[in-house]
């Protein structure tokens, strides 16, 4: 998977419509790049787009403290809901990513939250979720769950997945670390792609069996 663009709109700390686009300039060509600017500029928020748009889970909610948080027009939340990021008083905001798939297919998934009557104080409507192939237009999933799981056949990893090893949550480098040797073990054969000599190494252990069966039979 390769990001190509990410938008959003009043998430956060960041007001209004914003856009980071790879394929141009100067990101086209910069091997690498940083993230930076003061306390509440918005530098997570870029990262929580990306989790909104891909997995309607946010990494650094996931693993707040449990409980209810307040939100405008007075409703409460639950502290890893992913609808909390919408801007406080705004009455709609979404989060946009363009990427590449496994199958090098260009992918565009998106998430949108507003406010009943789209009024600043209107009481919070269901994420609206959405897929699309970028160079067919056709549009996957129908529900929010058959959308989800049509972006995740795409990115081929799980939401905890690319939290841990994509998207580590600032303080959660020790999630990955710590993990049990089968768990990471799994993690680093999707991002390698060296899950395909796990698959190899069980059809040769299933044909030795059946060779070894039959040999007894004999």
């Amino acid at each position: 998977m390769r990001v190509l663009a990410i938008r959003g709109q009043n998430l956060t700390s960041l007001a209004g419509e914003f856009e980071v686009d790879f394929e141009s300039e100067p990101l086209a060509s910069a091997g690498i790049f940083a993230i930076t600017g003061p306390t509440g500029a918005g530098k997570s928020t870029l990262l929580d787009a990306v989790c909104l748009a891909l997995f309607n889970h946010v990494p650094r909610l996931a693993s707040a403290a449990r409980g209810q948080v307040g939100a405008a027009g007075g409703e409460t939340l639950s502290a890893d809901d992913p609808r909390a990021l919408l801007r406080h008083r705004a009455g709609e905001g979404f989060a946009e990513v363009d990427f590449i798939g496994l199958d090098r297919g260009r992918y565009r998934a998106r998430w949108y939250v507003k406010r009943a009557r789209l009024r600043s104080d209107g009481a919070l409507q269901p994420v609206q979720q959405t897929f699309t192939n970028l160079d067919t237009g056709e549009v996957y999933g129908g529900t929010r769950t058959e959308t989800l799981n049509a972006i995740r056949s795409k990115v081929g990893l799980t939401a905890q997945q690319f939290g841990r090893a994509v998207m580590l949550a600032q303080g959660d480098f020790n999630a990955f670390i710590d993990a049990d040797s089968n768990t990471r073990a799994e993690l680093l054969e999707k991002l390698t792609g060296t899950d395909l000599y796990a698959r190899l190494g069980m059809a040769a252990r299933a044909k030795a069996d059946r060779l070894r069966e039959a040999l007894n039979a004999i």
